[in-house]
């Protein structure tokens, strides 16, 4: 049976103390190492997400360089899905996607559609009249 590779860390991995601290400290060296051991991440695959080379993941695990381009920094964030908050950088465009979607699903019944508290409370958004349209379209429950 063969084991798949993850893309990314868990939120287990992220959650770790040793791995927090790290992150905190731009310690790169150290987190891929802690990527290997915990999220089961090579270091081929850690350069591949990256958009580094592994000779370049290599260098930094060993401690020959560290990483201090902001550029490097945030492709590591995007790549290993680091939340920004963790590393001291603004929030990444792929935790707005992820965090627009849990409050609308959180927010509908078991039937999908908003309640009509919700509906109430939000109003139309705000927008062209395009937008307003749709809005109450998606409002509107099912005949």
């Amino acid at each position: 049976m063969a084991a798949t590779t993850p893309n990314s860390l868990s939120p287990e991995v992220l959650g770790r103390e040793d791995i927090r601290r790290a992150l905190e400290e731009h310690d790169f060296a150290a987190v891929f190492a802690l990527a290997k051991k915990y999220g089961g991440l090579s270091q081929n695959r850690i350069a591949v997400l990256c958009q580094l080379t592994p000779g370049k993941v290599s260098t930094i695990i060993s401690g020959s360089q560290r990483v201090t381009s902001f550029d490097v920094i945030c492709r590591i964030a995007d790549g290993l899905r680091i939340p920004g908050r963790f590393i001291g950088l603004a929030a990444r465009s792929w935790e707005h996607e992820e965090q627009v979607v849990l409050p609308l699903v959180e927010r509908h019944g078991r039937d999908g559609h908003a309640s009509d508290k919700e509906r109430s409370r939000d109003g139309p958004p705000r927008g062209d009249a395009r937008a307003r349209g749709r809005h109450h379209r998606w409002c509107r429950t099912a005949r």
